[in-house]
């Protein structure tokens, strides 16, 4: 960037007129010496030079004007001259002073009408919430007032959208503010840019093909395939160009003044930087918050909570035998479609306005949908959570012993996305031989499953990190999950986890197998195909993937397999964990001890999936490291 913020923007571009008027103030008030014969000390000061140390308190006042204070370092020369009864003497030196100048600037295209309204010895400071601005002169705005900024924007631009259930008005409000929509071919990933100057500009496509882009100062591009691919977004992304507008111009403004080599807002996508990464930061921050506040403007809060009782006293008569979750569910399919936006976009401003059976609605782990689920005390969507991606079972099955011991002690099971208690009233089996929940568990989570904290990796930490969470909450690379083993909920799961019904039904039959296996791998693989109930050798080929020629080798006992192909049949023959390491280890093998992080996953799968079959393990080594797969 040329310049690294508006001081040294004004230092270096607007510094004479600065430097004019305040000499210009401090000339008027110059004491003036009228008389030889005056017996008293006379001081004069002038004006040597300023210097421009920041520039603070910044307010928007209008749209485009705001004010500022620029703080100055004077240094004054002082002349005080010592009448004497016959002499006179004059003393000189150098006095640096503090000052404060209040100005005003319109920004548009450039700073204009740059105007000096006084001069302070003291800074003025006050805080107004969304007149206040940062140094890079965005409003400050508490994420917990984002819900009275949405009414204020429809007060002001659709007021009967507060008090009727309707499908926003976009194109009423984009008139309203003088703006213009048009339709243009854009990069898939861009649904819509608002142009805060005039735009004549190529631009790349995906397909590598050239769009010439040009439009007026006030225009909302869109991407003319965003009801194709995106139907439920256009009315959120032109919202979210208008929050820009309403918000965010001055901040774009800022960056055209201070690089003048960008010409638009799309040359910002190759912009370096480097020198100040506090603006990154800010662009951040107000795409969060863009983000945020057009939910809760195309969702507004008194009439989604209307029309959302409205549609479930609708559904209760309809179904009345389904649970409450479920009933939430179809609820949110047709205020997603009433509202136009998307389902997970409802159930997320559902969750936010307190409904809480809309927490079990609508998740989709590792690419798969989950039946809802409720209970008791599901509460803070955006900090608790139940379902857990396998990749993050996995990290948390590493790093937390606890919950390790648990599961390796199989008092608690993975079940398909859940930590559940080992218990036949909450797990069963589904026709892929997959642990998943009952449907009673399903209706009481909070009495069987553990629950898990999630926080977000954000870098806007100078503003409300609570601002970032939505734009996080469906996006797995920025969620970060842990288990608090000592909070209320997993306190008295782990607390009961102690009824070992099924664990002691499973584990007898593996020790009979177990006192067995007492002597070579080739004996131990013999006994437990033999119990399996495979069918023949070709059988276990197939579902192992290894060759009969090996096979046989390894039945004959001329060979050992490494440790991928025992894996291979342990996952092949569903042994029970405690069977498939004493396999390894008759192979001379161990898992665990060479340090390689895959063991851990090896591990899990061992103990949690050991009915799934070699297929099912594969797909989920995939999930985690994608290249490798066994045998």
């Amino acid at each position: 960037m040329e310049y690294n913020s508006i001081t040294e923007f004004i230092q270096k571009k607007h510094y004479k007129v600065v430097n004019s008027y305040v000499k210009s103030h401090f000339n008027k008030e110059k004491c003036q010496y009228k008389s030889r014969r005056f017996l008293e000390n006379v001081v004069l000061r002038d004006v040597k030079k300023i210097d421009i140390i920041n520039t603070k308190n910044i307010q928007l006042l209008e749209t485009e004007l705001i004010s500022f204070e620029i703080e100055l370092i004077v240094t004054f020369l002082e002349k005080e001259f010592v009448n004497y009864a016959h002499a006179k003497k004059v003393i000189k030196k150098n006095v640096e002073e503090k000052v404060f100048v209040e100005t005003n600037v319109m920004l548009n295209n450039g700073i204009k009408k740059m105007k000096f309204l006084s001069v302070k010895k003291e800074p003025y400071y006050k805080y107004i919430e969304g007149k206040t601005l940062t140094k890079h002169l965005v409003p400050y705005m508490s994420a917990k007032n984002l819900e009275s900024y949405a009414e204020s924007f429809l007060e002001k631009l659709c007021p009967e959208a507060l008090n009727e259930p309707m499908v926003l008005p976009v194109n009423n409000i984009v008139k309203k503010l003088g703006l213009k929509k048009v339709y243009t071919k854009l990069p898939s990933n861009i649904l819509g840019k608002i142009c805060f100057r005039d735009v004549n500009k190529n631009i790349c496509l995906d397909d590598g093909s050239i769009s010439r882009c040009k439009a007026k100062k006030g225009t909302i591009l869109i991407n003319d395939n965003i009801n194709k691919k995106y139907k439920t977004s256009e009315n959120v992304a032109i919202v979210h160009e208008c929050i820009h507008w309403l918000y965010h111009k001055n901040f774009f403004e800022l960056l055209f003044i201070l690089n003048p080599k960008i010409k638009s807002i799309f040359d910002m996508e190759n912009l370096n930087f480097d020198i100040e990464k506090d603006y990154l930061i800010t662009l951040n921050y107000i795409e969060c918050f863009a983000q945020q506040l057009s939910y809760r403007i195309i969702m507004p809060k008194k009439t989604i909570i209307m029309k959302y009782e409205e549609e479930m006293a609708i559904i209760k008569r309809q179904y009345p035998n389904i649970t409450k979750s479920e009933m939430c569910e179809k609820a949110i399919k047709v205020l997603a479609e009433y509202f136009n936006v998307s389902k997970l976009s409802m159930k997320i401003r559902l969750c936010q306005l307190g409904i809480k059976e809309a927490h079990g609605t609508y998740c989709y782990v590792d690419d798969q949908y989950h039946k809802p689920f409720e209970g008791a005390n599901l509460v803070h969507y955006n900090t608790k959570e139940y379902l857990v991606s396998f990749k993050n079972a996995i990290k948390l099955y590493s790093k937390n012993p606890t919950l390790r011991k648990l599961l390796d002690e199989r008092k608690i099971v993975y079940a398909n996305g859940f930590f559940v208690l080992n218990n036949k009233l909450y797990i069963e089996y589904d026709e892929n031989k997959k642990i998943v929940l009952t449907d009673y568990a399903r209706s009481h989570i909070d009495e069987c499953c553990l629950e898990f904290d999630i926080s977000y990796d954000y870098k806007n930490k100078g503003y409300d990190a609570s601002c970032y969470w939505l734009s996080s909450a469906i996006s797995e690379n920025k969620k970060n999950i842990d288990i608090d083993a000592k909070s209320i909920q997993n306190s008295r799961i782990i607390g009961v986890s102690g009824d070992m019904s099924v664990v002691i039904e499973e584990l007898e039959e593996a020790e009979m197998l177990l006192m067995k296996m007492n002597k070579t791998f080739s004996d131990g693989l013999k006994l437990l195909f033999k119990k399996s109930g495979i069918a023949s050798i070709s059988d276990l080929s197939r579902l192992s993937k290894i060759d009969r020629k090996t096979l046989n080798s390894y039945f004959e006992g001329r060979t050992i397999p490494n440790l991928e192909k025992v894996l291979a049949l342990c996952a092949a023959l569903e042994l029970y964990p405690s069977l498939s390491y004493r396999l390894i280890e008759l192979a001379g093998l161990s898992l665990g001890r060479r340090g390689k992080p895959i063991d851990q996953l090896y591990m899990f799968l061992i103990g949690q999936c050991y009915h799934e079959g070699l297929d099912s393990w594969n797909e989920r080594i995939k999930k985690v490291f994608k290249h490798e797969y066994l045998p």
